[in-house]
């Protein structure tokens, strides 16, 4: 929705651009000059409706003349011989002069002659936009309007700046011209009158946003605060108010519509917006729709208009064609979220409002009934008259439609016969409950329980008197009585609203709750009663303490809720909620889940996995693995993975002993779902002890026996540091030296003022709550200035670039020392850089160490905060010979393994953040080791103690933990743990060898020997500043010199064009943040000749290999499908590096020697895949 709002949105744009044009050249005519720009612009609207609606100029007299425009759709473009004579059967379209008063007499002669003929005109004189259509009694009327200008001299002015103009306005009008060119449409399809009534809400929305703090909605305003205990503070809050109540009109509307048309036959009678309230049952429903619709509210937020046009569409509606399909049993909730989602999906995703599939739905409602049956006794399960069951966020109510129709459906097997409808509505009206806090989705969940109860042959009574348990409450408050409650509510129907809510909250024995629990709040403050939930999560008995904030999330707090609820008010019962699955092994959630093993008999977990972050949504065996929320409308459904989660509760209770679990894969995991819901549990989950050590992980977790026993990273090396944080890596961070320094040149030029540099560098200069830009810059040039020695600040950073050179090699880049002069080995421009010649920063341009493989130069700043996060205390220690390896305690991902870097590294080295172990300290006062003043070993004394017993140095203990770490059967053998925590490191004889033992620390000795010589062959491949022979210089090894050869299609040499990366590996997003496109990739078999050379490899390498496009010609030939899905950190190491390179992002091709710094890395990863393969030989 948002790509279709934008791409309209530049058609407009182009279209005021045209207008601007045109009357500014002074030659054009008032009126046929503006035919081909309004054509473009009804074109580009007309190709985003279905069928497409196209518009011819200045077409053939019909009849009626000639109006200036026709709009024929995509059936009516006849191939072969055209049908002359066809009606435009989207209607026509009269242009006249901005000077021109379409109310004229004249025009609206000429404008009732076309309607006669056509029966829908659109007229415009650029000022302003008017549909004429036909009436109720088929009379000529007006159907709705928009205006652009009140005069011509406005419109100029406002096209002076096209862009502006469009984002103004451009969303508007392209919403209105697509209600005009689809007005003629047959309204059938729930989802086309989802589209409809969201885009008049839309123009609701804006017209309440324009009033802004309007005295008419005070009132409504604060009775709704006092009811829910809620606060709409802030800009975000003023949104959501404002978009609530705009959504409770429109769906009251709908709801009222809805009933009225089940209560009438088919005919010619209108439906009347204003008559809505008596179509709504619940009191609070008629009283908050009165409130909202009044008169001396809607006038003057302009909503009456648009309410009257909603009536009108839903008059349109083709109602026997609608309510075959609208019937369907999922319809209604299915009509809000395609409604919010193109009324206001920022607002959406805040909330986290996802249609739960009914196959989840159902099963959940299966699992439960189960368990009432038997693990509580309970014969008729939900049907038993003592079960009270609760949906807390019952959104549009899908949860209790499908618990009364379980219910209906175990009353079937009682022999009930014609009682059955009576038992079934006494259920819904005195025993299933739902709380909604949000008034929309109250009202949809209304709608569905009383379509559902019709459908059930138990219809509500008519006149009202049956209220079903839906109440508008927020439901995690108000389960305590407390003196805020004796506040008087506006409104009697709220305060009565609440009072029923908090009778069913204090007095109801809740046996069952369920439901799907919002993943994120609104731009509200909760009550304190509210916030307090979490807390009993955040204290534990044996487990670990939690860390981070993940307690914080709102769904937490209904499980809280629930939790307290069952265990310890009613004593027995189920829970049963679908929710973001973090909990079941995050760091936060440790007193969560050992408080659930102790409150509960028994806790199921069905994974359900498609989560972004961990798994990319793949499943283990490489194949797509989808949210369970995606649907064909909205495929890629929420990005983190989900889980069901049953918890029984026993009146007998006894503790759970462990968790019954399964995971769920793929794309078919609602029909396994569905297949399922009856099975019993012992035949449906395995068991899972969680570890308490770890955290009591409810995932089975991989872990070996003697993890325990082992040293964390931290207890090796206990010096660690996060990595740099520039927040403005645009301006701070650069592939090309020479374009920093520029950069940072003029930063430290007072001649240009701060505006000067934000128009230059936008990000430098944006201020935000914690960076003045005006303060920090103004205190660095002070400091700048009490340097005597400051240079000439044109020559700041000047280094020399010959005439006929390129790149960052030309930008005063030295190779590496140890660089083989020939071939080269390290990344193109590594070197450290000296000093910048800004006074009173010590080298200030420094190698950085960015991405995975992807070194650049970082401009660090030791003063204020330019850097985001400069860590000062981190740059010390990373001098010239010292070590770092780059880990991660837990992973959003999988975990990773580490990185050697040699450069100060980069927070996002791994994605959610890096730290960085030095293997030395720099260290004044301490004495010389090995010739390097001022370092010492960065070891615990319990390692100190480990190394001088075996003998062996802090490099080999370094590079023993690096090769433990990269090798494949370590990972494997302890999946699980490192997701959970620092990696702890196999030492042989830890703590210490018996000193006294010759044999034994020799043998210690000797196994750190040789994992330290595997370490350091992987340390020299994971740093990019190091050449390696055999593998980036010198002689290759035959199977590697095969790995990523740069050719192109024709088989000649790479000329200028084609190092330009233009395949689509890259683009900018939002903040100007990299993102990665899908770029192009050949997959292919290997050759005979790469067969051959990869005979003893392949293995390792993978069975089958992609050529790598730079662009239509050039590429990189055979990177092995292992080499190419390679990961470190998180990140695709090539795919990434190539994003970051495309031709719109860099503004440059390439240079020949990054081209074959692209080709080093891919060998580089086949070797490093080659060597923890080999690590035994």
């Amino acid at each position: 929705m948002a790509a279709k709002t934008k791409k309209l949105t530049t058609a407009v744009e182009a279209f005021f651009a045209d207008l601007r044009r045109i009357r500014q050249s002074g030659a054009a005519t008032d009126e046929r000059s503006t035919y081909a720009p309004l054509a473009n612009l009804l074109n580009a609207i007309g190709a985003t409706l279905k069928p497409k609606v196209y518009c011819l100029v200045e077409p053939a007299d019909q009849g009626a003349g000639h109006p200036d425009l026709y709009l024929y759709t995509e059936k009516q473009i006849q191939k072969g011989q055209p049908r002359k004579g066809q009606t435009p059967e989207r209607g026509v379209v009269e242009v006249k002069a901005p000077d021109e008063d379409t109310k004229a007499q004249p025009v609206r002669d000429q404008v009732s002659r076309y309607w006669q003929r056509y029966r829908l005109v659109l007229v415009t004189n650029l000022l302003e936009f008017e549909l004429v259509g036909q009436g109720p009694a088929g009379e000529e009327v007006t159907l709705e309007t928009f205006r652009l200008a009140d005069s011509e001299a406005e419109l100029d002015h406002a096209l002076e700046k096209p862009r502006a103009f469009a984002n103004r306005v451009g969303a508007g009008l392209s919403e209105y011209l697509c209600r005009g060119l689809s007005h003629k449409a047959a309204l059938t399809e729930p989802k086309d009158l989802a589209w409809l009534l969201a885009s008049y809400a839309r123009d609701g929305l804006a017209r309440v946003e324009q009033a802004g703090d309007a005295p008419a909605l005070k009132d409504v305003r604060s009775a709704l605060e006092e009811a829910l205990g809620v606060s709409f503070e802030g800009e975000r809050g003023d949104h959501f108010f404002h978009s609530t109540l705009v959504q409770t009109l429109f769906y009251g509307v709908f709801s009222a519509w809805v009933l009225w048309t089940r209560s009438k036959p088919p005919g010619n009678e209108r439906f009347r917006w204003r008559d809505a309230v008596w179509h709504l049952r619940a009191p609070v429903l008629q009283a908050l729709f009165h409130q909202l619709s009044n008169p001396a509210r809607l006038q003057p937020l302009g909503l009456v208009e648009v309410l009257d046009w909603t009536a009108d569409a839903l008059n349109r509606v083709d109602r026997l064609a609608f309510f075959e399909r609208f019937n369907e049993g999922e319809a209604v909730p299915y009509f809000y979220e395609p409604f919010l989602e193109a009324f206001d999906p920022e607002l959406r995703k805040q909330l986290g409002v996802w249609y739960t599939p009914r196959e989840v739905v159902q099963y959940m409602v299966a699992r439960v009934d189960r368990a009432l049956k038997d693990d509580l006794g309970i014969a008729d399960g939900l049907a038993a008259e003592n079960v009270y069951i609760l949906d807390p966020c019952c959104g549009t109510g899908a949860y209790l439609a499908e618990v009364l129709r379980r219910i209906a459906a175990n009353l079937q097997g009682r022999g009930l016969g014609a009682l059955a409808g009576s038992m079934v509505k006494k259920a819904a009206v005195e025993r299933v409950f739902g709380f909604e806090i949000m008034p929309a989705p109250f009202v949809v969940a209304h709608l569905q329980v009383g379509l559902t109860m019709q459908d059930l042959d138990a219809a509500l009574a008519g006149d009202g008197s049956d209220r079903v348990g839906v109440y508008l409450t927020n439901a995690l408050t108000g389960w305590e009585p407390t003196d805020k409650e004796k506040q008087v509510v506006a409104f009697p129907e709220l305060k009565e609203e609440r009072d029923k809510a908090n009778k069913v909250k204090r007095e109801r024995p809740i046996l069952v709750i369920l439901g799907n629990p919002p993943y994120n709040g609104f731009a509200g403050v909760a009550m304190e009663e509210e916030r307090e939930l979490s807390t009993a999560y955040r204290t534990t008995k044996k487990v670990r303490r939690p860390q981070g904030h993940g307690l914080n999330d709102l769904y937490v707090r209904f499980f809280r809720m629930a939790e307290r609820r069952i265990a310890e008010k009613t004593g027995q019962g189920v829970v049963c909620f679908i929710s973001n699955y973090s909990w079941l092994d995050g760091l936060s959630f440790t007193g969560m889940r050992e408080r659930y093993l102790e409150a509960f008999d028994a806790v199921r977990i069905d994974c359900l996995n498609g989560d972004k972050y961990k798994t990319g949504k793949v499943a283990p065996d490489g194949s797509p693995d989808p949210s369970i929320f995606s649907t064909e409308n909205d495929p890629v459904g929420i990005q983190v993975g989900t889980a069901i989660a049953t918890l029984v509760r026993k009146a007998s209770h006894g503790a759970a002993s462990s968790v019954e679990f399964r995971h769920l894969w793929g794309q078919s995991k609602r029909e396994e779902l569905a297949a399922t819901a009856e099975t019993a549990p012992e035949s449906l989950y395995e068991n899972n002890n969680p570890v308490l050590p770890l955290g009591l992980p409810f995932l089975p977790t991989a872990v070996s026996e003697k993890w325990f026993d082992w040293p964390t990273l931290p207890e090796l090396f206990p010096a660690s540091f996060p990595g740099v944080k520039t927040s403005r890596d645009s301006f701070l961070v650069d592939i090309d030296q020479h374009r920093l320094e520029a950069r940072i040149a003029d930063y430290f030029n007072e001649q240009l003022s701060h505006e000067e540099i934000g128009r230059r560098y936008p990000s430098a200069m944006k201020t935000t709550a914690r960076f003045d830009t005006a303060k920090v810059r103004e205190g660095l040039l002070a400091r700048s200035r009490m340097d005597t020695k400051a240079p000439d600040m044109s020559e700041v950073g000047a280094a020399k670039r010959p005439a006929d050179s390129e790149g960052p090699e030309a930008a005063g880049a030295a190779r590496p020392a140890d660089a083989d002069e020939s071939d080269g080995g390290g990344e193109p421009g590594a070197e450290a850089a000296g000093p910048t010649g800004i006074p009173g920063i010590e080298s200030g341009i420094v190698r950085f160490a960015y991405r995975p493989f992807d070194n650049r130069w970082l401009y660090w700043e030791r003063d204020t905060q330019l850097l985001d996060r400069n860590r000062s205390d981190y740059k010390p220690h990373v001098f010239k010979g010292n070590l770092w390896l780059v880990a991660q305690q837990k992973p959003r991902r999988g975990w990773s393994r580490p990185q050697v870097i040699s450069a100060i590294g980069c927070l996002d080295l791994m994605d959610r953040g890096a730290t960085c172990f030095p293997c030395w300290l720099n260290d004044d006062g301490m004495r010389a080791v090995d010739g390097v003043p001022n370092r010492r070993a960065n070891l615990s004394a319990a390692a100190e103690n480990y190394i001088e017993a075996t003998g062996v140095t802090v490099e080999d203990l370094f590079h023993h933990v690096l090769a433990v770490l990269h090798d494949p059967a370590y990972r494997e053998a302890n999946a699980g743990a490192l997701c959970m925590e620092w990696p702890r490191i196999p030492l042989p004889g830890w703590p210490a060898p018996d000193r006294a033992d010759i044999a034994s620390a020799s043998s210690a000795a000797e196994a750190l020997a040789q994992s330290a010589a595997r370490g350091r062959k992987v340390a020299r491949l994971l740093d990019p500043e190091k050449p390696v022979p055999g593998v980036t210089q010198g002689t290759l090894r035959p199977e590697l010199a095969a790995v990523a050869v740069p050719a192109t299609t024709d088989g000649s040499n790479m000329k200028a064009d084609d190092y330009k990366v233009s395949a689509g590996w890259g683009r900018f997003g939002s903040n100007n943040t990299v993102m990665p496109g899908p770029g192009k990739v050949i997959k292919r078999d290997y050759t005979p000749a790469e067969r051959t050379a990869l005979a003893d490899a392949l293995d390792a390498l993978g069975d089958s290999t992609y050529d790598i496009h730079l662009n239509g010609r050039a590429f990189w030939r055979n990177v092995t499908t292992a080499v190419w899905n390679y990961k470190l950190g998180g990140y695709q190491v090539l795919k990434k590096w190539l994003s970051y390179r495309e031709q719109s992002i860099l503004n440059r091709p390439l240079t020949p020697d990054e081209a074959r710094y692209f080709t080093n890395t891919a060998r580089r990863i086949a070797a490093l895949l080659l060597a923890v393969r080999r690590r035994g030989e």
